[in-house]
């Protein structure tokens, strides 16, 4: 029996978020930013997909960026980010490119 993850969009949406203003809103790819992160890359692109975060990669996500906090990384609580960091996130959500759309299945009927 496989067991499929639930993706969720508003995760994924934060980390692709995280990506963009760790790259100083401009576009680095996920290949470099997972490799300063010490992830791979297609790791990385599953959790921008919005797929689970583990506990393990959000704490290293933490102690890779000051001010990070695991509940905003797991559940979007932002209570615990400094004022700072919520101001550049937002600012940097201005400049967020546009996520492409997903790729229509092709059935074969």
């Amino acid at each position: 029996m496989t067991t499929r993850m639930k993706r969720d969009r508003e995760s994924g949406h934060r980390m692709r978020l995280l990506r963009h203003w760790a790259v100083g809103n401009h576009q680095g790819s996920q290949s470099e930013f997972s490799k300063r992160v010490g992830l791979t890359a297609k790791q990385w692109n599953h959790f921008e997909r919005g797929f689970p975060v583990p506990r393990d990669v959000a704490i290293a996500l933490v102690l890779a960026f000051s001010g990070l906090t695991t509940d905003w990384i797991l559940m979007g609580r932002d209570g615990g980010l400094t004022v700072r960091l919520k101001h550049e996130l937002n600012e940097a959500e201005k400049t967020l490119p546009a996520p492409r759309p997903p790729r229509q299945r092709v059935s074969s009927s």
